[in-house]
């Protein structure tokens, strides 16, 4: 296995013990597919890239990530866990980033999504596995499966908080999660990401800088490729330790909390990833 510097080193398919004529093939099918929309894609083997493609699109554009964002969190809540800013993924986040009490009633999401009492119990790890209940108030703490974003964007507030990166009621005054994001994980890895901070259309009254105002990824398709490398190979990058590895395996797979305490048609996620370590055949 080895690790690009600033660029991929790069190789055939068949150098790499794959058939370039069927990877031929996979990339017309899905440029058909595709149809006029912008698409991309990159092949890495045992960290060689063996096929890039590019329509609509170049290998400089930034894509924006959408819900990967989470995954970069969960990655985030590992590293700080690891570096005992945050103590264990089962403390509560009340007890780190007691901000996101403030967003009760009407003054939350909207009338449907808000914080209540329940929301004190809430833990790092609830809130990676989506299973948290944050700011649904008809949902029990860790009972249920519910993907959203809500706790997401505040976990990685909390985070940020203890490295000194964020501070919710003057947030303009701090570098803020992009920043922390960039020199725990991007940095090291060798990408160009960047980011902008995102707020979904909420009222007026609505706390953003307390549930919401996230770093949106901003990513290249190598940029991607990259992070894949990463998560795929445990967290560790050209022999250092980016994730622990013992973290990124569990972000993997179900955790036994889930199934403790969720239907088995709903396990399927882990720490900020989709799995299918439960599924047989």
């Amino acid at each position: 296995m080895i690790f690009p510097g600033a660029e991929w080193t790069r190789c055939q398919p068949e150098e790499a013990g794959m058939d370039g004529a069927a990877l031929a093939q996979a990339r017309d099918w899905v440029l058909h597919q595709a149809g006029a929309e912008p698409h991309s894609a990159v092949v890495v083997r045992h960290g060689r890239l063996v096929a890039e493609w590019y329509q609509g699109t170049t290998t400089d554009t930034q894509h924006p990530m959408a819900s990967v964002c989470k995954s970069v969190f969960c990655s985030m809540l590992g590293i700080a866990v690891a570096e005992d800013r945050i103590h264990s993924l089962d403390d509560r986040l009340v007890d780190y980033y007691p901000e996101f009490l403030e967003c009760t009633g009407e003054r939350g999401a909207n009338a449907k999504q808000f914080v209540t009492d329940k929301d004190r119990a809430v833990t790092f790890r609830q809130i990676a596995a989506q299973i948290s209940g944050y700011m649904e108030p008809k949902e029990p703490t860790g009972k249920l499966f519910h993907y959203q974003t809500f706790g997401m964007a505040t976990m990685m507030h909390a985070i940020a908080k203890q490295y000194g990166y964020y501070d919710a009621q003057h947030p303009e005054l701090k570098a803020a999660d992009g920043e922390l994001i960039a020199k725990k994980l991007r940095d090291p890895i060798g990408a160009t990401w960047g980011w902008r901070y995102m707020n979904f259309k909420f009222p007026a009254t609505a706390k953003n800088e307390i549930f919401m105002n996230y770093p949106h990824l901003l990513m290249t398709t190598p940029d991607m490729a990259r992070l894949g490398h990463l998560w795929l190979n445990e967290g560790q990058w050209n022999g250092c330790s980016v994730i622990p590895k013992k973290f990124q395996r569990a972000a993997v797979r179900v955790p036994e909390i889930t199934k403790a305490s969720v239907p088995p048609e709903d396990w399927k996620y882990g720490y900020g990833l989709w799995v299918n370590d439960t599924v047989s055949g």
